[in-house]
């Protein structure tokens, strides 16, 4: 377990990511806005919390990039699909991000939330070892072109005689 103040500043962290980016809500009025960004918030700080039990800072930095992501997506579509069907009022904004939230839960099934006895595996051991190098051939001896003459004693052959060899007569 970390201690409190790297899990503070881990939500913290988390929270900015989503109040810094002002395309979440471009399009929504004030109210909508408010809305929304309250969600976004409250859903990131309560998810960064549960990685009080990862100690390894990396493997916190990628569940809480994947935190923040999900909650980016659910917003901007939430804002978009609000924009389109010109929804004012922050019940029927609430209405909609609680039936986006169930559309989108049962499209990805939520993450494993670590425990102490949970060992998450490093991203070296995700990567697969590269495949064996392909066995050499063991090289062969070809036979040098000395040795494929006929070993007869050299004559002078004319070219028909050796046309006739050629298509296996033998003549001489």
């Amino acid at each position: 377990m970390i201690p409190q103040s790297e899990l503070d500043r881990r939500v913290q962290h988390a929270v900015e990511r989503i109040l810094d980016d002002e395309s979440l809500t471009s399009d929504l009025e004030d109210i909508q806005a408010k809305v929304l960004i309250d969600w976004g918030v409250a859903e990131v700080e309560r998810q960064a919390r549960l990685t009080v039990n990862i100690q390894d800072e990396t493997q916190a930095s990628d569940v809480l990039d994947q935190i923040v992501s999900r909650t980016r997506q659910t917003m901007k579509r939430v804002a978009k699909t609000a924009d389109k069907q010109g929804i004012a009022s922050p019940a029927e904004l609430t209405q909609m991000l609680a039936q986006t939230l169930q559309a989108v839960e049962q499209q990805v099934p939520a993450p494993p939330t670590p425990t102490p006895e949970v060992v998450l595996p490093s991203a070296v051991d995700l990567v697969a070892p590269p495949p064996p190098a392909p066995a050499r051939p063991e090289p062969v001896e070809l036979p040098s072109a000395v040795d494929l003459v006929d070993q007869e004693p050299r004559r002078q052959v004319g070219l028909l005689t050796r046309f006739l060899r050629f298509l296996g007569f033998k003549g001489g």
